[in-house]
């Protein structure tokens, strides 16, 4: 069985892309599984999708915590390489969204792509102005590990996105050709490194990333009203602790901020702070 684990933001066709490559190696012949992990329910939130592949009917239903390949979509994600990295089996495989070398330690072999800049050229982009790489990065995963053929990729792409569908074939196209293998520095074994070494290792989780998303690109289109702080406000700083972006920021005299460059109005903020009427919620177009 090749188990693949997909790692990005919502809105970034993370599923999507899962799908469609799974309709690829069913059209090559083998079975797949593919499901996906949601945090919050809301564009820009940290996710993972998950693809399994295999010669005969699957049986598992687990996710899964070992994966024989990793796709990185967003270029956050890069900050965390290492422990990503540490969940993929010996000999696995790694390809990143990246327009920049990355670099790695482990028994992997580790490829990059500039996935948004190809789907920038052509025009595929998300309603946020947004680039979306997916077909890109299926393209690279192709030609990196061969678990499904680019003929299938193509036919999968064309039978699952009804809009701009040669566009998408085009960046696949270009993901294949475009890969480029990156160094990887495998450590030395020794015996108290065996000793350490887990079955199931605690897998990376994508909810410890937060806050500004692929490349510093700006987020606030995704929200509809800003939150603002008024003269109710105590500082107890709770509302920091439970915002899923990190964005929340108090300064010496206990006067809360807010990053509204990358706040998505999730709202958190305004349902945990103890005092009503602290936070609020300022409609697009109020200056009161």
């Amino acid at each position: 069985m090749f188990e693949v684990q997909f790692y990005g933001r919502g809105g970034q066709g993370l599923y999507l892309a899962s799908q469609i490559l799974a309709q690829a190696v069913f059209l090559d012949g083998k079975f797949p599984q593919s499901f996906p992990e949601f945090t919050a329910e809301r564009r820009g939130a940290p996710i993972s999708a998950f693809l399994r592949i295999d010669t005969k009917p699957i049986r598992e239903r687990c996710k899964i915590y070992r994966p024989d390949a990793v796709l990185i979509f967003d270029y956050s994600f890069l900050d965390h390489l290492s422990e990503i990295v540490e969940t993929i089996k010996p000999n696995g495989w790694c390809v990143v969204n990246s327009e920049e070398d990355a670099t790695a330690t482990g028994d992997i072999v580790l490829a990059r792509v500039d996935a948004d800049e190809i789907a920038r050229a052509e025009g595929l982009c998300s309603v946020e102005g947004h680039a979306m790489g997916n077909m890109t990065m299926l393209g690279a995963f192709c030609r990196l590990t061969n678990m499904a053929t680019l003929e299938s990729l193509i036919r999968a792409i064309r039978e699952k996105i009804p809009r701009m569908p040669e566009e998408n074939v085009r960046v696949a196209l270009a993901g294949y050709e475009q890969l480029i293998f990156q160094k990887v520095t495998i450590p030395p074994t020794t015996p108290s490194s065996k000793k350490k070494k887990r079955s199931r290792p605690i897998p990376f989780s994508p909810v410890s990333i937060s806050g500004k998303s692929v490349k510093g690109a700006p987020t606030k289109a995704w929200r509809t009203a800003d939150p603002v702080f008024t003269e109710k406000c105590t500082g107890c700083k709770i509302c920091s602790l439970f915002c899923p972006e990190g964005i929340i920021q108090f300064d010496a005299t206990r006067k809360g901020s807010i990053d509204l460059d990358f706040c998505k109005g999730c709202w958190i903020c305004i349902e945990v702070c103890p005092v009503k009427g602290a936070i609020v919620r300022r409609e697009k177009g109020d200056k009161k």
